[in-house]
């Protein structure tokens, strides 16, 4: 029996890791460092174009998602043209390639047309500048010493009792028909993972272009599935009803297991390119996608009649994200606001070091979205020993261990009202503090490959 682990979207992400990216690399990795597992262990590759797996060699696979990993702690200002930034240029580099062959058959068309027979010495000449030009040659070596490399050209093989394991970016990076397929002809168990079915719940803070397609995307993931692994416990549950309601049949079962939330990044190391205030002054703190799901009109339309009643020293509020599809209008209220655009604070594309920095110095955290598979940020900071405001939806209760203060989303005052209190008494909140500080454990990746294998394998080796 083999472990066949897919690790497509960490080979094909580029940027700063989103979750989902970092969920895929910390449970690789954690498989990896499991000494007794690693004969039985492979990484593969998805191709979408050629519909085929390929291996890739273990050392390379775990050495580039440890490089992705250091770029994110990098602040992301300063980025050059290494080993791991190579895949941006390696775009590039197709993108014109495929531009010149465009030209190529344009101009012999032409000159077809035109029954002229013309030398092309112009784009001859140019075209194979281009292709022994030092600089694609200098990519090429770069690419041959940075890329995890295929171990044969050939597609990979499965056999019968493989048991293939996936946690990425499934809608974008995989074909789960072909995978259907695989599974009729190698009898191979799945283990797939469903990290929410937020277009079912909430369809109304969804993009109507990708509604559909996401909602079929969904329905292939539970037919392909023999075990389906959930984020948490009401990801689950809601999985469950989708299925009862759609007349679905569910996977062979569902496993809620909660992903990791543990220490990272250096705040005395935080370098921020642009603060708009001192690090001394008073800034409560919220992190997530900018957009409607994530509610933070709430928050503004707070500050606003903080500003209104005249509330003395209105703290700064920083949220850190990245402007979703249905915010534009907010984001720009917010920092045109005459009053309040100094104290909204929206940060994008920020260092490990410098979350860590915000997350340990902020007053207290703020979670009011409607809804989340898991609520990763709620247990970041709650790690950090600071007290949370959330959202009392989803999730976020069973993530928060009962150590948060939860509230209905849609009740502006009760969120006003707790703000002010929490503003005006710091002694209630250090309490609260120290609470967190003592009952809140961080949650490492060898806790959820742990339970993957005692799930996945019959006898299990693991205690």
């Amino acid at each position: 029996m083999r472990i066949v682990f897919d690790i497509t979207t960490s080979l094909h992400w580029k940027g700063p890791a989103v979750g989902i990216v970092r969920v895929e690399q910390g449970i690789a990795q954690a498989f990896f460092e499991k000494a007794e597992l690693r004969d039985q262990l492979v990484f593969v590759s998805y191709d979408k174009n050629d519909k085929k797996f390929q291996e890739i060699q273990k050392d390379q696979a775990i050495k580039h998602t440890r490089l992705c990993q250091a770029v994110i702690s990098q602040n992301s200002v300063n980025k050059s043209l290494d080993e791991v930034d190579l895949r941006n240029w390696l775009t590039i580099k197709e993108r014109l390639q495929k531009l010149l062959n465009g030209i190529e058959l344009i101009w012999d068309a032409f000159f077809q047309w035109e029954k002229k027979p013309i030398k092309k010495s112009l784009i001859t000449r140019l075209w194979t500048q281009l292709r022994k030009g030092s600089f694609f040659q200098k990519l090429k070596k770069r690419q041959q010493s940075a890329l995890p490399s295929y171990k044969d050209n050939n597609s990979f093989q499965f056999s019968n009792e493989d048991i293939y394991l996936s946690f990425g970016l499934d809608w974008e990076d995989k074909d789960l028909d072909c995978l259907l397929q695989l599974k009729k002809e190698h009898s191979i168990t799945t283990f797939l993972c469903s990290y929410d079915i937020i277009p079912y719940i909430c369809p109304q803070h969804v993009s109507p272009e990708s509604y559909d397609e996401i909602l079929a995307y969904i329905k292939r993931l539970l037919k392909t599935s023999d075990h389906l692994m959930t984020i948490s416990c009401h990801s689950k549950k809601d999985l469950e009803k989708f299925c009862n309601k759609e007349g679905i049949m569910p996977p062979h079962a569902i496993h809620p297991i909660h992903i990791a939330y543990q220490s990272f990044g250096d705040a005395s190391q935080a370098t921020f390119k642009e603060l708009a205030f001192s690090r001394k002054e008073t800034f409560l703190l919220t992190v997530g996608s900018i957009d409607s799901r994530k509610n933070i009109d709430l928050l503004y339309r707070i500050w606003q009649k903080l500003e209104e009643d005249n509330y003395p020293d209105i703290p700064h509020l920083v949220i850190v994200g990245r402007v979703g599809w249905d915010a534009e209008m907010l984001v720009k209220s917010m920092r045109t606001h005459p009053r309040l655009k100094q104290k909204i604070h929206i940060l994008d594309n920020i260092d490990d070091n410098c979350l860590a920095w915000l997350y340990e110095n902020c007053y207290f955290f703020l979670y009011p979205t409607y809804y989340e598979g898991f609520g990763l940020p709620l247990a970041e900071v709650m790690l950090h020993g600071k007290f949370a405001l959330a959202s009392d939806t989803s999730s976020l209760p069973e993530v928060s261990k009962g150590l948060a203060e939860h509230l209905d989303p849609r009740d502006f005052y009760a969120w006003y009202k707790n703000i002010c209190f929490y503003l005006e008494n710091p002694d209630v909140l250090a309490e609260k503090e120290r609470h967190i500080q003592n009952n809140f454990k961080e949650r490492i990746w060898d806790d959820v490959v742990t339970e993957i294998i005692n799930i996945i394998k019959p006898n299990p080796v693991i205690p």
